[in-house]
C-alpha cells in the first residue's frame, strides 16, 4: 500500500520524497544546515554546508555518488534525515532497531 502525505509531513509516493521535499528547512547556519523530520517535525542541525549539499544533490540526480560516499563525515542517522526526512528515533520506531532483531 502506498501512503500519500502532504503538508508539514512531506510526502510519500512509494519512491521517496521529491528533491523539493529534501530541501533544508532553512539555509546554512554557521556551517550547518537545518533539516526537519517529516514525522515528528523535529528540526536538527546537520554539519553540512550548502555547497556540500548542493554538490551531492546535483550528482544524485545524474546517478552520481551515494550519500555515504559524498558525505562520509555524517552519521547514518544524519544521512537518513537528509535522504528521507526521517530522524533516527522515527526510523527506529517505524522499522525497528536492527541490533534488537532476532537472527
Amino acid at each position: 500500500m502506498v501512503r500519500r502525505l502532504s503538508g508539514a509531513q512531506g510526502r510519500i509516493d512509494g519512491v521517496g520524497p521529491s528533491m523539493a521535499d529534501r530541501t533544508p528547512v532553512s539555509g546554512e547556519r554557521g556551517g550547518n544546515m537545518l533539516f526537519k523530520c517529516r514525522w515528528c517535525l523535529k528540526e536538527e542541525d546537520v554539519p553540512v554546508t550548502q555547497e556540500q549539499y548542493d554538490s551531492w544533490s546535483a550528482g544524485r540526480t545524474s546517478g552520481g555518488a551515494y550519500i555515504q560516499d559524498a558525505l562520509p563525515f555524517l552519521t547514518p542517522e544524519q544521512r537518513e534525515l537528509i535522504l528521507t526526512q526521517t530522524c533516527g528515533r522515527c526510523f527506529d520506531e517505524t522499522f525497528g532497531d536492527p541490533d534488537d532483531a532476532d537472527v
